[in-house]
C-alpha cells in the first residue's frame, strides 16, 4: 500500500518534534526531588575590632533640632521675632567598635559628635543672631534591638556682637558640661523609641550659674518607614520632647515629618522635612523664652 505524500510529511514532522522534545527533556535540570545544590557560603563573622566602622550603633534623633547634622532650617515667624535662617554643620562618627566574640548583634563602640548651629536675621541684612555649639564622646553598648549610651557632652551658646549692639540683648555665655545616660529601642526596623537623662556637672560662669540648673530629660518616638521600605515609602514622622530643670521642668515639643530623598542604607541620608516647635527656645542664649514656630528643614545626616 502506498502512503500518501502529505501523510508521510506529517508523520515525519511529528517524529522530528517528538525527537526534539525527548532531547530537551534529557538535558533539562534535575527536579527539586533530585540532588540539591550546595548551600551558599555563610556570611563571615565581623572582626573583633573595627576602626571607623560605618553606621553608628546609637542613631541620632530625627526631630531634635540640636542633633548633629549638616543643613539649613528656615524658621517662619517665630514668636516675637522675624523670619530666621539657621545653618548647621555637624556629624556623628563611630571611632572604634568591639564586636563581642565576632557577633554582629552584640557590640560596643566609642563615637564622636560635633555640631555648630548659626542663626541669622534674614530680614536685617542677614545679621548673625547667635550660635550654639556641641561636641561629645558617646560610649555605646548595643545588643540586638537595644542600645545604651553613656555620653560626655559640651554645650555652649554665644550671642553675636552685632545683635547685642542693635538690640541691647544681655549675653549669658551659656555653657554646660554634661553626663548623659540614654536608652534606644528598635523593636522593628521602622519604629524607634528612646529616652535619656542628663546632669550638668559644670555650669558656665559664676555670675551666670543662678540662671542655670543641671537636670535635663529627653525622650522621643520615630516612625522610620525609609528604613524598612526605602523604595516605596521613603518617609519619616518623628517627635522629640525635652524637659529642663532650668525652666521649671516645662516640656518643649518638636515634631517633624519628611521624605528621605537619598540614602546609602547605612548612615548617610539627605532629607527634606516640615517641623513644628513649641516650648522653650532651642537657641540656648534664649533658653528662658517661650516660643513656637514652623520651619522647613533640609538636612544631610553624615
Amino acid at each position: 500500500m502506498r502512503i500518501p505524500p502529505r501523510l508521510a510529511r506529517s508523520a515525519l514532522a511529528w517524529g522530528l518534534c517528538l525527537a526534539a522534545s525527548s532531547a530537551a527533556a534529557a538535558q533539562s535540570p534535575p527536579s527539586p526531588s533530585g540532588p540539591s545544590e550546595p548551600p551558599p557560603a555563610a556570611t563571615p563573622a565581623p572582626p573583633d575590632w573595627e576602626f571607623f566602622p560605618r553606621g553608628a550603633l546609637y542613631p541620632r534623633a530625627l526631630a531634635d533640632p540640636r542633633q548633629p547634622r549638616t543643613g539649613i532650617r528656615l524658621i517662619g515667624s517665630p514668636t516675637g521675632h522675624r523670619t530666621r535662617l539657621e545653618t548647621a554643620l555637624g556629624t556623628q562618627l563611630s571611632l572604634v567598635r568591639w564586636n563581642f566574640a565576632g557577633r554582629r548583634d552584640l557590640a560596643a563602640e566609642l563615637e564622636f559628635e560635633a555640631a555648630n548651629f548659626q542663626r541669622f536675621d534674614i530680614e536685617h541684612d542677614f545679621d548673625s543672631v547667635a550660635d550654639d555649639n556641641r561636641w561629645g564622646f558617646p560610649l555605646v553598648l548595643r545588643s540586638g534591638t537595644l542600645a545604651a549610651k553613656l555620653h560626655f557632652t559640651h554645650v555652649s551658646s554665644h550671642l553675636a556682637d552685632e545683635w547685642i549692639q542693635r538690640t541691647g540683648k544681655e549675653r549669658i555665655n551659656y555653657r554646660k558640661e554634661e553626663i548623659v545616660a540614654g536608652l534606644s529601642w528598635e523593636p522593628w526596623r521602622w519604629l524607634r523609641a528612646y529616652a535619656e537623662g542628663g546632669y550638668g556637672f559644670s555650669l558656665g560662669r559664676e555670675e551666670d550659674k543662678p540662671r542655670m540648673r543641671p537636670g535635663r530629660a529627653q525622650w522621643g518616638l520615630e516612625f522610620r518607614a525609609f528604613e524598612a521600605w526605602p523604595a516605596s515609602w521613603p518617609f519619616y514622622v518623628a517627635g522629640d520632647w525635652v524637659s529642663k530643670q532650668e525652666v521649671g521642668w516645662n516640656i518643649s515639643t518638636s515634631l517633624e515629618a519628611g521624605v528621605v530623598a537619598w540614602t546609602d542604607r547605612v548612615d548617610r541620608m539627605f532629607r527634606i522635612g516640615i517641623a513644628y516647635f513649641y516650648g522653650r527656645e532651642p537657641l540656648n542664649e534664649y533658653f528662658f523664652e517661650r516660643t513656637h514656630f514652623w520651619s522647613l528643614v533640609l538636612s544631610m545626616d553624615i
